[in-house]
């Protein structure tokens, strides 16, 4: 098992991407996203370390641009089949369809509703949402790999788990045999993964689907298991890593039910109580996005209500 760090053009810098003996072959899991540096970063691993076997197989944990952007290049450049979870590899598809003036209009929406105007709101579309500039054109044939999928890799036999909330049917892959765990952004060793509301699903809930996620981990997983994650480096301690996760949320949500119980705030008025350090436009989308996934927990759990006027909204709670 190979692995491989690849530039992202972000502040997160880079994305891990692992590659499997399969013997006659190599299968690759995540891929970087689809921009020039990393299509060159792709011709000189397969000219170097990979060289002499074809790429047979790509896997791809789920929808986000650096971890599918180079899948399609690199199963046309190699002749390879893709795996994905079947919601993952159908957002990726809905998210290619649309066009990109569609999808600025359906986040200009869920900014505009929470407190972001423009023209800072028109920046922060443009900068942040960029899908189909980062993301190659998908192969129109997919195999589909589900929670309790075995999946036979150079004579390993790796199980499919899979969780939710950082993206909607996250695949991992896991071999009891050897301990080991691509987890992706699923577990992170150092940082949180973005737990964020899509557009398209304004009111969901997907840090109650993250926590319950991490509960099912942690209940399944060994603790002794190396984690193979899709940012920073490969960790050990799963559970003590579950544990400061969900203490973290846990923590943010107190912070926005501290400042709503002093006055009805919007969501952007709520981001420097989840975030304190300074924000530039990409990452304020996804903070805004981030803030929201936590107003959501909160009214599921009725700790906080909902108000709305003329299209705007903003969150109390009790004193």
């Amino acid at each position: 098992m190979l692995w491989a760090r690849l530039v992202l053009p972000f502040q997160l810098n880079h994305v891990n991407v692992y590659v499997l003996d399969d013997g006659d072959s190599w299968v690759v899991v995540d891929t970087g996203v689809y921009n020039q540096a990393t299509c060159d970063q792709w011709e000189a691993l397969l000219s170097g370390p990979l060289a002499g076997r074809p790429v047979s197989r790509v896997i791809v944990t789920h929808f986000h641009p650096d971890h599918i952007g180079m899948a399609g290049w690199l199963c046309r450049r190699m002749d390879a089949s893709l795996t994905m979870t079947p919601c993952e590899y159908k957002t990726a598809e809905r998210m290619l369809q649309a066009t990109e003036g569609e999808l600025h209009g359906k986040f200009r929406a869920l900014y505009g509703s929470h407190g972001l105007t423009s023209p800072c709101l028109e920046k922060v579309v443009a900068v942040g949402h960029e899908y189909h500039s980062i993301v190659s054109d998908l192969p129109g044939v997919v195999e589909l790999m589900s929670r309790g999928d075995l999946i036979s890799i150079g004579g390993r036999s790796f199980r499919v788990f899979t969780g939710g909330g950082h993206s909607p049917e996250h695949g991992m892959l896991y071999c009891e045999a050897d301990r080991l765990l691509l987890c992706a952004d699923q577990v992170l060793g150092r940082i949180s993964p973005n737990i964020g509301v899509l557009p398209s699903e304004p009111d969901a809930d997907p840090l109650g689907v993250f926590l319950r996620s991490l509960r099912d981990l942690r209940a399944e997983i060994p603790d002794d298991t190396l984690l193979l994650p899709g940012h920073d480096v490969p960790f050990a301690g799963l559970h003590k890593r579950v544990d400061e996760l969900t203490r973290h949320h846990h923590d943010r949500c107190a912070a926005i039910l501290t400042a709503c119980k002093q006055q009805a705030l919007s969501a952007l008025e709520l981001v420097p109580h989840v975030f304190e350090r300074k924000l530039d436009l990409t990452q304020i989308g996804f903070a805004l996005a981030e803030t929201v996934a936590h107003i959501n927990r909160l009214v599921a759990e009725g700790k906080l209500t909902q108000l709305e006027r003329d299209g705007l909204y903003s969150y109390a709670a009790e004193a």
